[in-house]
């Protein structure tokens, strides 16, 4: 695929729980020459945030959806999280789209439980989404699965790269006085640690 930028975009729950394997999609994603892109990089306070995220999207080759996070919130409504699915039809409309030169959108799900996204959305029926097990290596796992199509990268490389840029997240997390990674002001510094940390192992593919 040569070595132009190929962008993937992450839609992920920004939950605490999820952290870790947060960490570890940005690490496999550098790996395997890509850039990771979020909505962490529109704010909250954006105007228009939607219509930013659709345009980040349009702007992606490709998307991870993880669609593990099923459950419901603690806060006082008790609804889960539509954020997730939601984006992932946004998603899907994008790869539906002719997108004059540009390379056609992929679309790539996730989930931690094999056969529960039958049950959680029907409508993708016949689409199966690569299982991680909620387990870091299992993301790990999953990416590889996700762009088998670039050039391989072993997984103890992917490993060694995701435990340095967690021991660099949590060092960051400290400087910036940050509770999670899923802010605006974290995300991008990550990204950057994560190329140097590949970079520097040699192991980033195109």
């Amino acid at each position: 695929m040569g070595s132009a930028t190929y962008n993937v975009f992450l839609n992920v729950p920004y939950d605490k729980s999820y952290e870790n394997q947060f960490v570890a999609l940005v690490a496999a994603i550098v790996c395997y020459g890509c850039t990771p892109r979020c909505a962490l990089e529109v704010p909250d306070d954006s105007h228009g945030r939607l219509k930013k995220i659709v345009g980040l999207l349009k702007r992606c080759e490709a998307s991870v959806h993880d669609l593990s996070y099923v459950r419901l919130r603690r806060e006082k409504f008790r609804v889960p999280r539509f954020n997730m699915p939601f984006e992932a039809g946004i998603a899907y409309r994008v790869a539906s789209e002719r997108n004059g030169k540009h390379r056609k959108h992929q679309v790539f799900l996730l989930e931690a439980v094999a056969g529960r996204l039958h049950e959680s959305l029907s409508d993708l029926d016949g689409i199966s989404p690569q299982i991680h097990r909620g387990t870091c290596k299992g993301t790990l796992a999953a990416v590889a699965d996700c762009l088998a199509r670039r050039e391989p990268v072993s997984l103890v490389d992917m490993e060694a790269v995701r435990r340095k840029l967690a021991q660099k997240v949590e060092i960051l997390k400290d400087e910036e006085s940050a509770t999670t990674v899923f802010t605006t002001r974290l995300f991008r510094p990550m990204v950057v640690m994560a190329t140097e940390l590949a970079a520097r192992k040699k192991v980033i593919r195109y």
